[in-house]
């Protein structure tokens, strides 16, 4: 029977972009929504001889936040945001080209405070 063996794939997200519209529910209060894209680079070096092509991903974002200005200029805003991906299969290339790799369930939340001054 032939062996089963497991390898690891390790890739790099780089130029996470994101476009978005956003509104004011409140004087203080916003929501925003838009799409976001993220090259994915595959590092690999795998026993197998097997290696996989790079690609990209779209996705969906969500946010929310506060933001008080004050009349000198400066400003506090704290705001959270949920991303999620759609994924994607790569089939590798060399002797082992019957592998395949799934980029799947990519989502996560973050959140940030800012502290500044408009001028």
């Amino acid at each position: 029977s032939p062996a089963t063996v497991n390898n690891k794939v390790q890739v790099d997200f780089e130029n996470l972009t994101t476009m978005y519209v956003g509104a004011m529910v409140t004087d203080a209060f916003y929501v925003k929504a838009g799409i976001t894209t993220v090259d994915v680079i595959t590092n690999e070096n795998l026993a197998t001889g097997a290696s996989y092509g790079d690609t990209d991903l779209d996705g969906t974002m969500f946010g929310m936040g506060y933001h008080v200005a004050n009349d000198n200029g400066a400003f506090f805003r704290f705001e959270g945001n949920y991303m999620t991906f759609d994924g994607a299969t790569q089939r590798s290339t060399g002797t082992a080209a019957d592998n395949t790799i799934e980029l799947k369930n990519l989502d996560g939340v973050s959140g940030k405070i800012s502290i500044g001054k408009s001028f």
